[in-house]
């Protein structure tokens, strides 16, 4: 399944429902239901910035056990949420669990937030097919029609403006005549500077994050691009959903019968080449875009990245980064992690364990 739209109108550019239409009339870009995976996570972090947490609000990403009940009958389980490198790595913000995708750090999330707000503001993004309010839906439980989940990330490539998408631009009658043409539907749902912060997450996915190889391989520097990479824990679906100042695209892969695709296959290395190459040929014949331009009224603050808190002289140097805060929800406490060596010399590296984003 393959979907571009003009993130600016709604427009559709190009649409792939299916390999071929003699073999198969359905169309998976607007008729099927898949699980979304973790290209489904943005929303939760959107819901989080939208209720004033700030992008470096620290979670610690350890093991979790949540009791589950079936509403329809008497038996509970267990359910504990595991990485996709089964393995764990201890404080993080927002920012870097978005980016390496980190399910625990999501669900601990989406339960502080609630999902009530989460799939409320799913519904106000386009999707339209029902996000259950619980806590799996928060990595991608959920199943949502394909054009719809492309169609919510508009909302960031408009700084806040969701478009609906527009499959079908005009009617005309058998003269050439204009009996119908789509009007753009906006509705501005999130603040400039919350998109904006969002928008920064998602170029990290791009730059340094799942998605790093579009970089790598297909995306000159000077394009601006962001997006999310989405992968189901059995491997039955794989995503990505990328743009562009003036240009959306999502990718799906899987079968119609749910099953696995192949071991390890994953968004980042198998749906985001596809986005990639298609970007790549777009803007070989296409002005390459201006870059967004962020709002005003942000607050910009130095911080430890495993405190979540303002630097003092006494962090290492590349635990230390600018942060970008809605006003008000900017850190005013010191980080209180890390103490002057026996020398009186702060430190000058830091390491943590786990491994680079992969999926």
């Amino acid at each position: 399944m393959f979907v571009a739209l003009d993130p600016r109108t709604g427009h559709v550019r190009a649409l792939i429902g299916g390999r071929d239409w003699n073999h198969s009339q359905f169309n998976r870009a607007t008729q099927a239901i898949r699980q979304t995976g973790s290209v489904f996570k943005p929303l939760v972090y959107t819901a989080a910035l939208d209720s004033d947490y700030p992008i470096s609000y620290v979670i610690y990403d350890a093991p979790l056990e949540l009791d589950q009940h079936d509403p329809e009958g008497d038996s509970t389980w267990i359910w504990s949420p595991k990485n996709y490198n089964e393995k764990f790595h201890g404080p993080m913000t927002l920012r870097d669990a978005l980016r390496r995708s980190v399910n625990v750090v999501t669900v601990k999330l989406a339960m502080q937030v609630g999902m009530e707000s989460v799939g409320q503001l799913a519904r106000r993004m386009g999707i339209r097919t029902p996000i259950p309010r619980v806590a799996a839906a928060a990595i991608g439980a959920a199943s949502v029609i394909p054009i719809q989940m492309v169609e919510a990330f508009t909302t960031y490539a408009n700084l806040g403006v969701h478009v609906a998408a527009q499959p079908i631009l005009r009617i005309e009658d058998n003269n050439g005549r204009v009996i119908w043409e789509s009007e753009p539907q906006r509705d501005q749902i999130l603040e400039p500077q919350t998109a904006w912060i969002m928008l920064t997450v998602l170029r990290d996915v791009v730059n340094t994050g799942t998605a790093a190889s579009l970089r790598q391989q297909y995306l000159a520097p000077e394009i601006p691009a962001a997006g999310k990479t989405g992968t189901t824990n059995d491997e039955t679906d794989i995503w990505f959903v990328g743009f562009t100042p003036d240009l959306l695209a999502g990718v799906w892969i899987g079968t119609d019968e749910p099953k696995k695709i192949f071991d390890k296959a994953v968004g980042g290395a198998h749906a985001a080449p596809v986005w990639g190459a298609f970007m790549q040929r777009v803007y070989q014949n296409r002005p390459i875009p201006q870059d967004w331009e962020p709002p005003g009224g942000l607050v910009y603050r130095s911080i430890d990245k495993l405190s979540g808190k303002l630097k003092t002289d006494y962090c290492p140097l590349d635990a230390i980064y600018t942060e970008v805060y809605l006003p008000g929800t900017e850190p005013v406490e010191e980080c209180d992690l890390h103490q002057p060596t026996p020398w009186g010399l702060p430190p000058t590296t830091f390491s943590r364990g786990g491994s680079q984003p992969s999926n």
